[in-house]
């Protein structure tokens, strides 16, 4: 696993190849349905609303914004990415 937090660029990136999985991954970063529905105004597309959520997520948690809680997020079963935490989250 990496030590320390994702950089914007690295959120950015993974947010290009989430998909439809943004907000499954939102929901076990601890953020519930009326704040996910925040990232959906506007025309932005999934992989900028998938952004707006990650930024946020890191704005939010601060130092405990790190890649192994990301990686748990994503390899939790609703969520099913195991490819993409290994990719973005481990060595």
């Amino acid at each position: 696993m990496k030590a320390g937090n994702p950089s914007d660029d690295e959120l950015e990136r993974l947010s290009t190849q989430l998909c439809d999985n943004w907000e499954k991954l939102g929901r076990r970063l601890s953020f519930n349905d009326a704040e996910l529905s925040v990232f959906r105004t506007g025309n932005y597309g999934k992989a900028e609303e998938a952004r707006r959520m990650l930024v946020s997520w890191k704005q939010k948690e601060g130092s405990e914004a790190t890649y192994q809680v990301l990686y748990d997020a994503l390899t939790h079963e609703f969520v099913s990415c195991r490819l993409l935490a290994e990719t973005f989250c481990c060595n």
